[in-house]
């Protein structure tokens, strides 16, 4: 499960020049990982889809590296997941389910406050949900 996690949190390497990329490896760019395109994706996932994938990454969330890595990504599309909640009320669902197991450890949560902008992302989220 570790080695999964690191996998799917591990950027997509540049290009060596003259060489043809693998098969569907252009599907992202260099500097990109998976993790942080599906969390990007997720508004536009059928309703079940949303649902499997939020217990994939729960399962995955015993590994406490992987853990962090998946909150940082998470919180900078937090404010567009928020936004998409009316249109898709499972992203809602997701959110609630996820975040319970994201922020149950307080050194975890403190780190986030401090070094990945925790707080901030959530006044602007709720900026947004207010003013929007």
């Amino acid at each position: 499960r570790a080695l999964a996690a690191q996998e799917f949190c591990r950027p997509v390497p540049e290009p060596v020049p003259g060489q043809h990329p693998a098969e569907g490896a252009d599907s992202l760019s260099a500097g990109e990982d998976p993790l942080s395109e599906t969390i990007r994706l997720l508004a536009g996932l059928k309703h079940q889809w949303v649902e499997d994938w939020a217990t994939l990454m729960i399962v995955l969330l015993y590994d406490q590296d992987f853990k962090y890595e998946f909150t940082r990504r998470l919180l900078r599309s937090y404010e567009d997941l928020i936004a998409k909640c009316a249109d898709n009320p499972q992203i809602g669902s997701m959110l609630d389910r996820v975040t319970v197991q994201l922020f149950s450890s307080p050194s975890t949560t403190l780190r986030l406050a401090r070094d990945d902008g925790l707080l901030e992302t959530f006044c602007a989220a709720l900026r947004g949900a207010l003013m929007g």
